[in-house]
């Protein structure tokens, strides 16, 4: 089963409404701090469950208001939830808690090895005989003697723990942290998996009076399967089993999605095409081979060992700044004799995951080193690998757009960075450069992105990335200046080169040194960074693009 474009679609549009869930429950950990019902942070005095006959769970979940209370407590008493948090010795679980809720509410959309239409894969987990299927026969038997179902088969039980397994999300607040876990129907699990996506997701956490719709929320997308299975799905697409709380879940584009060929014909003819058209995938092969590339001696033959020894390494140090007694001092000089040397005859691509590992640690131990050390050429440091790192990340999105994620994080760091620096050169920043108030005469960015429309994306993306471009080479000589490795690269805007790499001379010829035409170039180009880091942002997850 799959989901399928029905139409054209544009890049940064929401391809589904805000689908409730079908079953969710909070982790552990978060039971007393975040509603059970809404999943928002609890603040000030919590509610309760409703009174039930079962009083001694009032203490196992809380509420952020009556109303809360109200919509969640006759599902926590009457899916056995409450017995499962409250038995001896105690069975918390938010796989557990989801599951039993998912049983109260699956029975007029079970239909054989599916519920809700999304398959179990019971028996296919079961058949393992490892620490699943054992996770999965040890859970039921809880959840069937919290049901009151005694010590017999639990096949009801063991579908529901097996549905979550398979189609559970972890859901994660604004801060990036796993707070519990939910299921949704057809109309998200059903989209396929990919390791070079074309959509990604987000949540909306608070109850659904307070956060209604996105406007931009039609259905883009249809289901695609045998027509048996499509008919008994879609009576329950979109369909909600907690009283339309808990966290809903919106999917947005982040590439152009072209309506399917096989959609048309399935709609036309009821057959599914196989021919190589319609079931090729663009290859990321490029992409791939740089994250994975290295570099050997002549007659070395032992790269796989040694590859191993690269990532250990680079873990070991990273683990060892990012310790309590971390020096990152010696962080910095251990990864980047790495990066300029390699390590017993190899040495990793400027675009390898390692190095890219390495460059995101370096900016965050030179900021830590200038700031115990008051040091000037550190945080100066700290931004050229801040910035050297998003230009190597945006070669990589040229060719593989399912990255733009990420790649809006790294220019926003590198512009917070950079904007850093210039405010703490001496002497201090003119004042012209505040009542420019990022307006910039080349690229207009601040027009362009207030009233941005995401089907003019690459064109006001080029304007941004060039401005960006020649501020960079205006600035690179002197962001650079003493660091070994980066003085190394001539422009990190141009890594054109890298794809033939390590035959480009470039690799080793250092560039020569520019000084900045003036400390407003560095504040410039920080700005330009964190408006394009902002504009990214908002192709994928919406929202207003903050320019202050």
């Amino acid at each position: 089963m799959e989901m399928r474009a029905r139409e054209d679609v544009e890049i940064g549009r929401d391809i589904t409404p805000a689908i409730p869930p079908i079953s969710f429950s909070l982790h552990d950990a978060f039971l007393h701090s975040h509603c059970s019902a809404c999943f928002s942070p609890l603040s000030g005095r919590p509610f309760p469950p409703r009174h039930h006959r079962h009083l001694s769970s009032s203490s196992s979940v809380l509420y952020c208001s009556p109303l809360c209370s109200a919509a969640d407590s006759p599902l926590h008493f009457s899916s056995a939830e409450s017995n499962l948090l409250d038995s001896s010795p105690p069975s918390p679980s938010s796989e557990s808690s989801a599951d039993l809720r998912l049983l109260r509410t699956s029975s007029a959309a079970a239909s054989g090895d599916r519920m809700f239409g999304l398959l179990t894969n019971r028996e296919k987990l079961l058949a393992e005989g490892d620490e699943i299927s054992d996770r999965v026969r040890s859970g039921a038997a809880a959840m069937a003697a919290a049901r009151g179902r005694g010590n017999g088969a639990a096949e009801e039980e063991e579908s529901a723990i097996c549905l979550v397994i398979t189609n559970g999300v972890e859901v994660v607040d604004e801060k990036g942290r796993g707070i519990g876990i939910a299921v949704y129907d057809s109309a998200f699990s059903w989209i396929n998996h990919s390791c070079s996506p074309n959509a990604c997701y987000r949540f909306l956490l608070p109850s659904p009076d307070l956060s209604p719709s996105p406007p931009d929320s039609d259905l883009r997308i249809v289901p695609s399967g045998p027509t048996v299975i499509l008919t008994s799905i879609l009576h329950c697409s979109l369909r909600s089993g907690g009283g339309g709380y808990g966290p809903r879940i919106v999917v947005r584009s982040i590439r152009r999605i072209k309506k399917a060929r096989s959609s048309e014909l399935w709609s036309k003819y009821r057959f599914i095409c196989c021919c190589k058209r319609c079931s090729s995938s663009s290859s990321s092969s490029y992409v791939d081979r740089a994250l994975e590339e290295i570099a050997t001696s002549q007659g070395f033959d032992n790269v796989e060992a040694t590859g191993r020894r690269l990532t250990d390494y680079v873990d070991e140090v990273i683990t060892d700044f990012l310790s309590d007694d971390g020096d990152p001092e010696t962080c910095c000089r251990k990864l980047e004799h790495l990066l300029v040397s390699g390590l017993s005859g190899l040495r990793l691509h400027p675009l390898h995951h390692l190095a890219i590992n390495a460059y995101t640690t370096l900016s965050s131990a030179y900021r830590i080193h200038a700031s115990t050390s008051k040091s000037f050429s550190k945080t100066r440091t700290s931004a050229a690998y801040a910035l050297f790192l998003a230009a190597a990340a945006n070669h990589l999105l040229t060719f593989e757009p399912s990255l733009v994620a990420c790649v809006a994080n790294y220019w926003a760091s590198a512009g917070e960075c950079l904007l850093t620096l210039s405010s703490s050169s001496s002497p201090p920043p003119p004042p012209s450069r505040v009542a420019q108030q990022y307006r910039c005469s080349k690229c207009s960015f601040v027009d362009a992105l207030k009233a941005v429309s995401y089907a003019d994306f690459e064109t006001v993306k080029c304007k941004l990335v060039d401005c960006i471009g020649g501020y960079t080479r205006r600035s690179w000589g002197y962001l650079s200046k003493g660091c070994d490795y980066l003085e190394r690269f001539e422009d990190p805007m141009d890594l054109s080169w890298v794809q033939k790499w390590p035959a480009s001379s470039n690799r080793d010829a250092k560039c020569g040194f520019v000084v900045a035409e003036s400390m407003d170039d560095v504040w410039q180009l920080g700005a330009h960074c964190l408006a394009y880091g902002g504009f990214l942002a908002a192709v994928c997850y919406g929202g207003a693009i903050a320019l202050e």
